[in-house]
Order: structure tokens, then sequence, then C-alpha cells
């Protein structure tokens, strides 16, 4: 994973999903390069920018891995990376193998 996106206490997760936490609440935060917006004109300007976009807010640690797992699949079906129930399950699985395997069973 990029080193770039770790600062502020982030933890990477899988993919580009990373998370945080304060007093209150686990963050998960997606990170990663899109083109850069200019904001008089909203058109791209095409240079490539690094990015960190907080995607949920949670209370506790198992929610917040459940929702890195729904938000990870739901926009890879969203950008058609995905395109059927088989997939869609499989990567379900990948996901949560991934995770599993950062946790050793805890």
């Amino acid at each position: 994973m990029d080193k770039t996106h770790t600062t502020n206490n982030m933890i990477p997760l899988v993919e580009d999903y990373y998370f945080s936490a304060d007093e209150n609440q686990y963050i998960l935060y997606r990170c990663g390069k899109r083109n850069k917006i200019d904001i008089k004109t909203k058109k791209a300007t095409g240079e490539i920018i690094d990015f960190t976009e907080a995607v949920g807010f949670y209370t506790t640690l198992s929610s917040m891995l459940k929702g890195c797992v729904r938000e990870c699949n739901r926009r890879k079906v969203q950008n058609g990376k995905i395109s059927n129930l088989k997939d869609c399950i499989k990567h379900i699985d990948n996901i949560y193998y991934k995770i599993e395997s950062l946790t050793k069973g805890f």
C-alpha cells in the first residue's frame, strides 16, 4: 500500500481502504489517486492527486470491518468490475479472507 496515505494513524485494511479511530468511533477511509478538478470550471485539470475520503463512521471494530467489505464490494459492482452474482460472492469471500489473514484468526 502507498505509504503517503498511512499518515494520521491510518491503518491499512484491504485494497485502498484504511481506518483510524478517535475517542468515539472507528473511521473507514478510501485513499487513492484521481484527477484534480478545477474549482472554477469543475473540469479535470489532467493533474493526478492523492485523495482521502471518509467512507463511514462506526461504533465497533466489527461493524467497521463489515462496512469495509460492503463498501468495497458495492464500489466494484457500481464501477462494472463485477457483473454477476457469482463474482460478487467470490469477491466478498476474498475480502473476508484478506481480513482474516490480517487478524490471524483473532
